[in-house]
């Protein structure tokens, strides 16, 4: 399948990149400047909300994370404060006004009652800074729960604990899947291979000892989604995580409504999610 295939890939190219380590070290002496164009900084806007139905009271992570793009091989990441931020339920046109919280460049929902994302209903996000306004719309994409996670005995390494995430597909519907594993590891999926069957999904974790709790989350995803993260996590810098500053080529669902030319990074997505616990055992 194509995801096992995407995930022995992986595998191969860490040792494609060990092999390539040592020769570098053996063979390079000299220390080679390069220079960098830094351009214009752009707006980034990180609004992937999770709505984890299973949860009494319903969890929500909608946060929204205001930033500047940073240069190229920057180490900081510029956060955004003076931003007017808003969510428009169009459906009925009530307004979610949010605040910067004690992080920040973190927005979050200024209003006593939860704001919790409705199935069948269409958001649109409102960002406005430095005179210009951008804005993003989505609705709440359905996923289906975690059936169990279970260790295997296989491994590329010795040092890796091969885990799946095991989950039933919802027969004759077009679902996509994000998983999130943890420690700024993702996956993505489709269930064009597996449509209405139980699936487990491979992920092999490195040193993880006997007892270590890991944490698994699945979200519902559109196409376009699955398209955006397969890139950033194909262009993800290993020690930052993909969703930190997104490529500058890389464009999301967010449009510029005041300067078409100046255009935003990022996402407003908006997941069903189920998340499972797990205590590793001695293989």
């Amino acid at each position: 399948m194509t995801i096992i295939k995407n995930t022995i890939m992986i595998h191969m190219a860490k040792v494609f990149l060990l092999v390539l380590s040592m020769l570098c070290l053996l063979s390079c002496e000299d220390v080679v400047d390069i220079d960098t164009p830094e351009g214009i900084p752009q707006l980034v806007i990180d609004a992937s909300f999770r709505v984890y139905s299973d949860e009494q009271p319903i969890q929500v992570d909608n946060a929204i994370k205001l930033s500047l793009s940073a240069p190229f091989f920057g180490n900081n990441i510029p956060v955004v404060s003076n931003a007017t931020v808003y969510i428009t339920d169009v459906t009925n046109q009530s307004r979610i006004n949010y605040v910067e919280s004690d992080i920040p460049g973190t927005f979050i929902p200024d209003q006593t009652d939860a704001f919790i994302p409705q199935f069948n209903r269409t958001y649109e996000l409102t960002v406005s800074y430095d005179n210009e306004t951008y804005i993003a719309t989505a609705n709440l994409i359905p996923t289906v729960p975690l059936d169990e996670i279970k260790q295997g005995d296989g491994s590329f390494f010795d040092e890796e604990t091969e885990i799946f995430a095991v989950y039933t597909d919802v027969k004759e519907r077009e679902d996509y899947y994000f998983l999130d594993f943890g420690f700024d590891e993702y996956a993505v999926s489709e269930d064009r291979f597996y449509d209405g069957q139980t699936f487990d999904f491979p992920f092999y974790y490195e040193d993880l000892e006997p007892n270590d709790q890991i944490t698994i989350s699945i979200l519902g995803i559109d196409k376009q989604y699955l398209q955006y993260s397969e890139i950033l996590i194909e262009q993800s810098d290993p020690d930052g995580g993909p969703f930190q500053t997104p490529p500058v080529n890389l464009r999301g669902n967010i449009e510029n409504t005041t300067n078409s030319e100046q255009r935003a990074l990022g996402y407003f997505h908006i997941a069903q999610a189920y998340k499972l616990s797990y205590t590793v055992i001695t293989p």
